[in-house]
């Protein structure tokens, strides 16, 4: 079973995210800050992880930096699920290394897809 962690601030967008990928039988873990978020990381490694940008604490910009730093971490397929509007998607994916960027509102198919698409490619 492929395990998911999902972090962000809002629990509203949590529990979208969990209902977005039940079908799927993945494990999913839900925290609410990037600071929990990396350490929950780097304790059960999952195969991929959904990030918030805009965050207390450490935003989704630093926590993604850390975990692509850290050697137990880096190679995680990361996805930017964010409300934060951007002109250009593939500059922030370029300077984070983090692996898709998405928009809320969002799509809990074109989620799931996307997730299964990573997966599919990590294993690959």
């Amino acid at each position: 079973m492929k395990t998911i962690l999902a972090v962000d601030d809002n629990p509203v967008i949590l529990e979208l995210i969990t209902s977005a990928l039940k079908d799927y039988n993945y494990s999913i873990y839900t925290v609410e800050n990037g600071e929990k978020g990396y350490e929950l990381a780097t304790a059960i490694l999952p195969d991929l992880i959904i990030l918030d940008v805009m965050m207390p604490y450490i935003d989704g910009f630093m926590t993604c930096k850390m975990l692509r730093q850290n050697d137990k971490t880096k190679d995680i397929p990361i996805i930017f699920l964010t409300a934060k509007p951007t002109s250009n998607p593939q500059k922030i994916l370029s300077s984070t290394k983090a692996d898709l960027f998405m928009t809320k509102p969002f799509s809990p198919n074109e989620l799931a897809l996307k997730v299964s698409q990573l997966l599919d490619t990590a294993e690959g």
